[in-house]
């Protein structure tokens, strides 16, 4: 199903590395970051898995790091917009289907913002288990993890409390 959902993403003009396992993930996604580019984030869980983001924090770029601890909402805001347009954009995707398409659910934007306008490079990783037949099942896989990604950043969106996906309909999106 790999190979097939990779085609999928060439016939769509992306490029497509496939890794055998997190190591092997981290070390591509490295590879595809010109030293001393600036690298702009869009909220990733796989990417946090794999170690990027920590490899990110020592490695030789610029990292724009809305997570960097101390740092204000204010703060954190403004750098989300630096990095939708770094050099590099760095991000995950809620799912991918096998006519290769990336489907995202994105809270405040720059994910989405940085996907599809952002850097001059983009370097999305997807997990194996990001992976699904079409959108109908990229749905099904997104609406059980949205509340649980809502929780993780504190939304205060009624799908924290009952642990159902409302789709963003609540003032607190």
């Amino acid at each position: 199903m790999l190979e097939e959902v990779a085609s999928a993403l060439r016939r769509n003009n992306f490029a497509v590395h496939i890794a055998a396992n997190r190591k092997e993930a981290l070390q591509k996604a490295l590879s595809l970051i010109p030293e001393g580019a600036t690298v702009g984030l869009g909220g990733s869980v796989t990417n946090q898995e794999i170690g990027l983001l920590a490899a990110l924090r020592k490695g030789n770029w610029r990292l724009i790091d809305q997570y960097e601890e101390g740092i204000d909402a204010e703060e954190s805001m403004r750098r989300r917009r630096m990095g939708v347009v770094a050099d590099v954009f760095v991000c995950g995707t809620n799912a991918v289907t096998k006519q290769g398409w990336l489907v995202n659910v994105d809270g405040i934007g720059n994910r989405v913002a940085g996907l599809i306008f952002g850097g001059k490079k983009v370097v999305v990783v997807v997990g194996r288990n990001k992976v699904v037949e079409d959108l109908d099942a990229a749905w099904e896989r997104i609406r059980p993890i949205a509340p649980l990604n809502a929780a993780r950043v504190g939304a205060p969106t009624p799908c924290t409390k009952d642990g159902v996906c409302h789709d963003c309909n609540s003032p607190g999106r």
